[in-house]
Order: structure tokens, then C-alpha cells, then sequence
């Protein structure tokens, strides 16, 4: 079950911005079908196998309750029984006008506000189905691995309609933002957002892929050396969805998709900054930027690895000392001569 609400929510998200983004009522009320479908089902293989949630609601209890009051803020909005003096003065003047009395409310298009909480909600869905699941690591490597995938199809569609000149989304012309790529989204900033999105999992699996490698015993040289051949022999493939997401995003010249997409490789670094040092991801990380910078600081080995190193040092054989006594040789301050002593 588990597995089969995974794909689903895979399935529907990242197909999602085909039919423009989503904009339109037909595609985000499938979703939104679709979505709630999966929280169901979710739900029911929980209390079915009598097992407790991966992450209990209380665990995100006060951004829980913030969001509740916010949707339970704008369902009120779109009531009709609401005191008349909370209405919108247009439902007043409407209802002089007609004739006749009108159910006023506090919104003044009850159904696009009812619209925009079924919208809230469906997000909230996605977010609860994604938390829910990316507690196991075989799961959530295959959402980085969608993801990234889906934003390279969606990135090389936007580039090849640029570069051909072809002012369309599908087969529709565009209606807006002629000049910029937007890929199938009708908006720059969506497409921004997405692009964004599909980087930032692309820069995950780079980080994981380049902290399997062991690069403590390498050289400055020697590491950029490993770098290169890393990226043009074995990773290359994500180094040019990287590359090809990248230009996407710029082509579509979205200041706030860039604005984004700078807090959230700050907050991705920034987490991986905050992680215990003595584990292989990060020290190796951190022993590779040494390198690359040709510093002398060394990173402070794992337990496993001081147990080794003293395992050999107790088995080298000791060497015979000799007769010789050494004696220091200290500079003197200002003559720079050496003298013994």
C-alpha cells in the first residue's frame, strides 16, 4: 500500500504542470480528487495494520494549528451565516439593486474562496502524504531521483521551444511572457519555482554521490584531479540536468525564482552544516573542501578509524634508538643563525 501511494503521489505531482501548471478548475479539482484519494488510503492502511504514523501530527502540533485556523478562517469567509454587519457592503447594494435579499458573506465570491481552501487543503495533502513517506530512505531517494528526472524533461522541453522560436505551451500559443521560458507553465514564476525545486534535488544527489567518495588521503592536485574525472566519467549525467535546469531557470528570467532558489541552497547547506561531523557524508564533505582550498586543518577521525591506527602502530615493530643524543637547534631572533646547544 505504502509503496503503491508513493507513485501515486509521484505519479500526480510531477505530471501536474502539463496542463499549464495546474491552473485551470479541471486540473488542480483532479488533483485535488486524486490527492485525497491518497491521504484515504494512507489513513486506512495505517489504522488497518494497527501501526503508529511515521511522524505523529504532534511532532508539527503548532504549524498544524496555524494552518487550521488560516483554512478555518477562510471557510468562514464563504459562509452565509456570518452576522449581516461582518458581509461585504457590495451584497447589500447588489441585493438594493435586484430587488430581492441576498445570502451575503464576508467574501464576495463565496465559491472562489471555497475554491481556494479546497486548493489549501490539496497542498496540505501533498505535504502530509510526502512527510509521512520520507521517513524511509529507500523512498525518499526515489522521490530526489522523479523529481530531478521530471525537472530535466521539463527544463529540455522549455529550451527546446526557445531555441526553435516557438512561441507555444503544447500546441497552444502562449497568451503571455513571449519573450521568456516558461516551459508548460503559463507563468514564469511558477516555472521558476518548479525548476528550483527539481535543482535543489538534483544539487542532493550530486552532495550524495560525491560523499561516497574517499578523498582524505588525496592531495590538492590530486583531489581536483578525482574531481574531474568523477564528473566526466561516472556522474556526468546529473552534472548536465544541473547545468540544463540551471539555464532553464535563467531563460526564464523570474527575479523571484532566483531570490528562491538562493534560500534554499542556503537552508540545504545550512543543514548539512549542522549535521555531526564524524559521519562519512559530512567528513568526507568537509575533507574535500580542505583539499580543494589546499588548507592544512585536518578533520578529526572516527572512532573506527583511531581504533585501526592503533591496531598498526602497537603491531609496527619498534626501531632501535641510537647512541647519538639529539640536540635542539634553536634560531636566534634576529641574526636568523642557528647555534646547538
Amino acid at each position: 500500500m505504502t509503496r503503491f501511494v508513493h507513485t501515486a503521489l509521484l505519479a500526480a505531482v510531477l505530471l501536474s504542470p502539463l496542463p499549464f501548471g495546474s491552473i485551470h478548475p479541471m486540473a488542480y479539482t483532479a488533483l485535488a480528487i486524486i490527492v485525497a484519494i491518497l491521504v484515504g488510503l494512507c489513513t486506512a492502511g495505517t489504522v488497518l495494520s494497527r501501526e503508529e504514523p511515521a511522524i505523529a501530527l504532534g511532532r508539527i502540533g503548532a504549524p498544524a494549528l496555524l494552518f487550521a485556523i488560516a483554512v478555518s478562517w477562510a471557510a468562514i469567509q464563504s459562509a452565509s451565516w456570518t452576522p449581516i454587519s461582518w458581509h461585504n457592503p457590495v451584497w447589500a447594494e447588489a441585493s438594493a439593486v435586484l430587488g430581492k435579499p441576498l445570502a451575503g458573506a464576508v467574501s464576495i465570491d463565496p465559491f472562489a474562496t471555497r475554491t481556494s481552501v479546497m486548493r489549501l487543503l490539496c497542498y496540505a495533502g501533498i505535504f502530509w502524504l510526502a512527510f509521512q513517506l520520507g521517513r524511509s530512505a529507500r523512498l525518499t531517494s526515489r522521490t530526489f531521483a522523479a523529481v530531478a528526472v521530471a525537472g530535466l524533461v521539463y527544463a529540455a522541453y522549455g529550451l527546446f521551444v526557445e531555441f526553435t522560436g516557438s512561441e507555444t505551451i503544447l500546441w497552444f500559443e502562449k497568451e503571455r511572457y513571449r519573450d521568456f521560458l516558461t516551459s508548460t507553465f503559463r507563468y514564469k514564476n511558477a516555472y521558476a519555482a518548479f525548476a528550483g525545486i527539481g535543482l535543489l534535488c538534483t544539487a542532493g544527489l550530486l552532495v550524495r554521490r560525491l560523499a561516497d567518495e574517499d578523498f582524505s588521503a588525496l592531495g590538492p592536485r590530486e583531489f581536483w584531479r578525482s574531481i574531474l574525472t568523477l564528473v566526466f566519467e561516472r556522474i556526468w549525467y546529473l552534472v548536465l540536468a544541473f547545468v540544463l535546469m540551471f539555464s532553464a531557470l535563467a531563460l526564464s528570467g523570474s527575479r523571484g525564482g532566483f531570490i528562491a532558489l538562493i534560500c534554499a541552497f542556503a537552508t540545504f547547506f545550512l543543514c548539512i552544516g549542522r549535521r555531526d561531523a564524524t559521519t562519512p557524508i559530512v567528513r568526507r564533505a568537509l575533507i574535500g573542501a580542505v583539499g580543494a582550498t589546499g588548507g592544512r586543518r585536518e578533520i578529526p577521525p572516527s572512532p573506527t578509524r583511531r581504533r585501526e591506527t592503533s591496531s598498526r602502530v602497537r603491531a609496527a615493530p619498534k626501531r632501535p634508538r641510537s647512541g647519538r643524543r639529539e640536540i635542539p637547534i634553536r634560531a636566534f631572533p634576529h641574526s636568523g643563525r642557528a647555534s646547538r646547544r
